[in-house]
Formats: structure tokens, sequence, C-alpha cells
């Protein structure tokens, strides 16, 4: 299985690994009230070590969202054709929906998102809209027009899409909303 990890040939640093793990079962099981106490405990890792990467929990956070949105892109080949980059977009963004823990943050603390949709582009968002420039120069069907500004709108999708699960489940399913965010993907990709 790919994902972006891979896609980027990004290196893995196995003490970095195990305090975002760390971090994440905490937020899990306890909400944002994030220590650094904490995530040495669960991650059998000293706090020197951990302050050395972390000057504070908020950095922490965002790493791990970070690493949380990078891991729900996964494909088993690259996407050649306008239905398979849909299908994946699609399934990418369902798996958002779902996420235990960004449905957390939305609804804990949705403070931590406002950045990311308001001011500037994150790590993460960058990452995806170099994926989705690379699969939409090499995906047939797609129209000829500036492939990073198509990226572009299509994570402006995704993110809607992914963040508003909870607010519209009350009055579309989860299959009318795969049919028509289908249909909107493809449309405007067409």
């Amino acid at each position: 299985m790919n994902s972006l990890e891979t896609f980027r040939g990004l290196k893995e640093d196995k003490t970095k690994e195990r305090i975002l793990d760390a971090a994440r079962s905490c937020v899990l099981r306890d909400g944002l009230k994030l220590t650094i106490t904490a995530i040495s405990r669960e991650a059998n890792i000293s706090r020197p070590t951990i302050y050395s990467r972390y000057k504070n929990t908020d950095k922490l956070i965002m790493d791990v969202l970070d690493r949380e949105i990078i891991s729900l892109i996964e494909f088993a080949e690259l996407p050649s054709t306008l239905e398979e980059l849909v299908l994946l977009i699609v399934n990418t963004t369902a798996k958002a929906r779902t996420n235990d823990l960004l449905q957390l943050i939305i609804r804990v603390a949705p403070q931590l998102l406002l950045t990311y949709h308001f001011v500037r582009l994150g790590h993460s968002q960058m990452q995806v809209i170099d994926l989705l420039t690379f699969l939409i120069m090499r995906t047939e069907g797609i129209r000829a027009e500036d492939p990073r500004r198509l990226a572009v709108f299509v994570l402006l999708a995704v993110q809607a899409s992914a963040v508003s699960g909870e607010l519209t489940h009350s009055l579309i399913d989860d299959d009318t909303w795969r049919v028509e965010f289908t249909h909107l993907l493809e449309g405007y990709l067409k």
C-alpha cells in the first residue's frame, strides 16, 4: 500500500513516531488537555527527549494532526483514469469524515483548524496539493488546465466536505454523499 509518505520519500524517525503515537493516544483518551508528562509516560520516552523536539504541546498536536491527515491517503497503485482518481479522493475524504482524531478536534477544538482554513495553508495541505498535482498531471480524462490550480480547488472541496460530515449527516446519508461528491469532482475535473 502506498501513501503520501512513500510518495514523498519521507524518512522515518522512530523516536518522533513514538512521541506522535503517544500524543495521539493521549488526545483520544484525555482530550486536548495534553501534557508532555502524559506523553512521556505513554511513549516511555523521557520528557527532556520530547522537549528537545517540542517546546510545547501546540506544535506537537499540529504534527499529530498533519500525520493523521497524511496517513489517510493510501493507494495500491497510482490512479491512471479520472474515475480511479476521483474514487481515491472520495475514499480518502470519507476516511477523514469518520476519523476519530479529526472528528474530536472538530467537535472540541475547531479553532485548531481555523488557521488552515482562513489564514494559510499548512504543511500537510501543501503535501496534498503536491500529490494531487502529480496525480492530475498523469491522469487521463482530466481537462487540460493548470494541474496545480485544479489540485488547489480539489483540496478546498475535500476540506469542506471532510469537516462538514457531522453538520450535514442529518440531511444526506453517507451513500448519497459519496454519489454527490463523486459527481462534483468528476464534473469539475472533466
